[in-house]
This record gives structure tokens, sequence and C-alpha cells, in this order.
């Protein structure tokens, strides 16, 4: 094998590449439409990894993944556009944007926790009130404890 040669051929085609990005513009997630054509979603992934590296044959698979989850975002959009000029709701694609373009169009919360009356949360260890050298001792005697037998 040469340098920089891998163990097996791949399974990527243009054919493969074709049908893949034909789902991901719709809207699946890569683990189905890896499924779909018999291979493990982290296969996309890594395809798109290294034709982000520009590793031939998929810094052509990479631009074309790019441009279907692009083309898959724009349809969700203008759905959710559309849908607020007529008054009506789109959840669909306002979900799939909430999902799949998380980064992009995910709703931000935070959660605060807070005792009693809104103060602090107490918490407990258990060994609360313990000096260092009571912790010290308690210590000592558990290491010299022996062990059971293993009859």
């Amino acid at each position: 094998m040469a340098d920089g040669e891998r163990g097996r051929p791949t399974k990527w085609t243009q054919a493969l590449q074709d049908a893949i990005c034909e789902d991901i513009r719709l809207g699946m997630p890569y683990k189905w439409a890896a499924a779909r054509q018999g291979i493990h979603d982290q296969t996309i992934r890594n395809w798109a990894k290294r034709g982000e590296d520009k590793e031939e044959p998929y810094v052509g698979f990479f631009e074309a993944l790019t441009r279907a989850n692009a083309e898959c975002m724009r349809a969700c959009v203008m759905a959710v556009k559309l849908s607020d000029s007529a008054n009506t709701t789109h959840k669909g694609s306002e979900f799939l944007l909430d999902r799949r373009f998380r980064g992009d169009f995910g709703r931000v919360t935070g959660h605060e926790l807070t005792g009693a009356n809104g103060g602090a949360i107490k918490t407990e260890a258990g060994l609360d009130g313990k000096s260092t050298a009571e912790l010290a001792a308690l210590l000592a005697r558990v290491e010299s404890m022996e062990s059971p037998d293993k009859d």
C-alpha cells in the first residue's frame, strides 16, 4: 500500500453522493439518509471531514453535502416565512430548523435551581462537621481493617 492509502476501497460513488444529498436536502437526518444507502451515518461524517481537509474524492462530497444542508435550511425558512405572511403555522419546518440547525435556530433556554425561598440549595456529603483529625482517624480505621476471607 502506498503512503496515505487506507485499508479498503471506498464505498463512495457519485450516485451514492447524489442519493445521500437528496435525502439531506429533504431534511432527513444523516442516520437515516445513510441507512437508506446501506452505510453508517459516521461514514457520512468521515467523508465530509476528509473533504473539508481537501482529500479527494471527498472534496466534492463535502461541498455537495454543505449545499444540501443549506438548501434544506432555505426551504424551511421559506416555509416559515410564507406561513407567517398567510397567518398560518408551519410547525414541521420550525421543528426541523430547531433540531437540524440548532446553532442557528434552536431555542436558548436556561434553568436556575434555587432552594427554599430562592436561597441556596443545601447539599450534604455526610461528613459535615468532622474535623481533619476525626477524618484522619476514620481513614486509619478503614485502612487497618482486614479484608474478609474468600473461602
